[in-house]
């Protein structure tokens, strides 16, 4: 994929732990009948099937701040390999970073705890993020 090529979606906004929206101790409806988990704070969840008695999970992030020209695709790589999680991390011409990861809950759940700092070099602003219900890549990519 190439700067650019990011899909114009309508993101849920995750927000940073301490805020008040994430103190709260539910679960409530979200868009195409997800849930976001205020007890872990910055993550939107939804659990589809995927083969015989396997959870899986696909879930589109932008992240914005400065997160180009800082390493973040290649240390979103990493992270997301080293968890089990398939997908890509590319750039888009905002300025901001897409990561589409698939892989099972826990996983995809460290990934977004990880992508709200980033690498060392990276200032992360906001990370926002959405239920993704199409296929996913075999492995990880960067574009």
């Amino acid at each position: 994929m190439t700067p650019g090529n990011c899909q114009a979606t309508n993101f849920h906004p995750l927000a940073r732990q301490g805020t008040p929206a994430f103190q709260e101790s539910s679960y409530e409806a979200a868009m195409d009948g997800t849930t976001v988990d205020y007890n872990y704070p910055g993550v939107l969840s939804v659990q589809s099937r995927v083969g015989e008695g396997t959870m899986s999970q696909c879930r589109k992030f932008r992240v914005e701040g400065r997160v180009q020209g800082v390493w973040f695709r290649e240390s979103t790589r990493q992270q997301a390999e080293r968890l089990g999680i398939t997908g890509y991390a590319i750039n888009c011409r905002d300025g901001s970073v897409e990561v589409l990861a698939c892989g099972e809950s826990g996983a995809l759940d460290a990934l977004a705890k990880w992508l709200q700092r980033g690498p060392p070099m990276a200032q992360v602003r906001s990370v926002s993020g959405m239920v993704h219900a199409g296929d996913c890549p075999e492995r990880f990519s960067t574009g």
